[in-house]
C-alpha cells in the first residue's frame, strides 16, 4: 500500500529506479571480485604470479629427474599442461589453504618462493598463505631435497 503512495509522487518515481540502478552498479564495480587486478582497491588480494625463467627451469629439471607426481600450485600445473613437462602435475590448493600436507605421500611437493611471499590464485580464489609451508612440511615428515632459490621441493 505504501509503494502505491510512493509512486504517486512523480519526483520520487523519477529518481527511484535510476537511483537503485546507480547504487547496485556502484557496489558491483567496487566489489573485490571485480577489482582483483586493481592494486588501488585490493592491494593485498592481487594474485598475479607469472612463472619466472628460474621457476620454469626448476620444473623442467625436476621433470627430468622425478618420474612420480609433482604437487604444486595452480600456475605451475597450468604451465605444465602447455609445455614439455612429461610428469603428472597436481594442484594442492587445499593443502596450501589448510597447511596440512600429510596426505601427499609418494609425491614431490614443489613450493615457489613467490607464493609464500605474495597472494596467489588457487581454486579457492586468491589466497595468502597464513602459515610457513617450509616448516609445516618439515614438521610433517618431508625431506627438503631441492632448492634453487626460487623453488624448493620436498618429498616424504
Amino acid at each position: 500500500l505504501w509503494m502505491g503512495n510512493l509512486t504517486e509522487n512523480k519526483l520520487i518515481s523519477a529518481f527511484l529506479a535510476p537511483g537503485l540502478a546507480f547504487i547496485l552498479a556502484f557496489l558491483m564495480i567496487m566489489s573485490t571480485q571485480a577489482n582483483l587486478d586493481n592494486r588501488s582497491f585490493s592491494a593485498h588480494k592481487l594474485g598475479n604470479n607469472p612463472i619466472t625463467a628460474s621457476e620454469l627451469q626448476a620444473v623442467t629439471t625436476i621433470s627430468k629427474i622425478w618420474s612420480g607426481t609433482l604437487s604444486t600450485d595452480r600456475d605451475i600445473q597450468h604451465m605444465a599442461r602447455s609445455s614439455q613437462v612429461t610428469i603428472q602435475v597436481t594442484d594442492i590448493s587445499s593443502q596450501f589453504y589448510t597447511g596440512n600436507y600429510e596426505d601427499l605421500d609418494n609425491t614431490l611437493v614443489l613450493i615457489r618462493q613467490r607464493i609464500v611471499l605474495q597472494p596467489f590464485k588457487s581454486r579457492f580464489g586468491v589466497i595468502s598463505l597464513t602459515h610457513d609451508p617450509y616448516s609445516n612440511l618439515a614438521e610433517q615428515g618431508f625431506s627438503h631435497i631441492y632448492d634453487c632459490g626460487s623453488v624448493s621441493a620436498y618429498v616424504k
